[in-house]
């Protein structure tokens, strides 16, 4: 699992970069303005519990699902062989927008849910997707019902392969940026709101880099999942698909 999420994050690093850091800047920077905005001006408990919510949980949850989608088509047309930039993914990422609205809702309850516990925040990142869902949308661009329902049929059997998974993968992201991120925030410390904001920026491209990596971990997920729950998958089926959605996407621009 985690040489094929390597091989995946490996070949389309430069357009999974150039897709994740104007989204983690804009994630963090919002996030730095909150709280900047709720360090100096007097507000209610209730405002202050809701602008977290709103900035911490909902805002990074939708716009990830979004960008996880997105780095998902990025990564499956280059396995497939197929040129697709990163404006093209976005655009593709439109067709689902209702569906993926749904998926990044039930992603930001995940995430609240997981916030509640300390230990366990980290989670919130990873369920940005949300796995196997998420790709279950954008890539056989199916309903919310429908992808919902067809995950919870893939996931008989495999439910507890697809936790450790993401729990390894979670563990991981922690990790790494736990040993990147703390000599950075001890040389920025005593600058004041300026070494605040650099932090900021400082997780945001840390994020850039690494969260790519747990999307290609739960886009080999996926590809596992779903080869265990139909024996009928493979790359030829992919391809079809694949091809069959492009030429839609075709007729409508036309």
């Amino acid at each position: 699992m985690a040489r094929g999420a390597w091989v995946l994050y490996r070949t389309s690093f430069a357009d999974l970069l150039k897709l994740f850091l104007p989204g983690m800047l804009f994630i963090f920077l919002l996030e730095f303005l909150w709280l900047a905005s709720a360090d100096n001006v007097s507000m209610p408990v209730l405002a202050l519990m809701a602008g977290d919510i709103l900035f911490r949980t909902l805002i990074p949850a939708l716009v990830g699902t979004f960008f996880i989608a997105a780095a998902h088509i990025l990564m499956t047309d280059e396995l497939l062989g197929r040129s697709t930039g990163v404006w093209d993914a976005m655009s593709q990422v439109r067709h689902d927008t209702p569906s993926l609205l749904q998926a990044g809702l039930l992603a930001a309850t995940g995430a609240m849910f997981f916030a509640i516990l300390p230990g366990l925040i980290f989670l919130g990142f990873v369920w940005w997707g949300p796995p196997i869902l998420g790709s279950t949308i954008v890539l056989e661009r199916r309903s919310f019902p429908d992808a919902f329902a067809e995950t919870r049929r893939r996931l008989r059997g495999n439910l507890g392969r697809v936790i450790l998974v993401v729990l390894m993968a979670a563990f991981a992201l922690v990790v790494v940026s736990f040993v990147v991120l703390v000599p950075a925030a001890f040389a920025l410390r005593g600058l004041g709101t300026i070494g605040d904001l650099a932090t900021y920026v400082a997780v945001a491209v840390i994020t850039a880099l690494l969260r790519p990596a747990v999307a290609a971990t739960t886009l080999r997920l996926y590809f596992d999942t779903r080869a265990r729950s139909d024996e009928s998958f493979d790359g030829r089926v992919l391809v079809r698909e694949r091809t069959h959605l492009a030429g839609e996407d075709e007729i409508e621009s036309d």
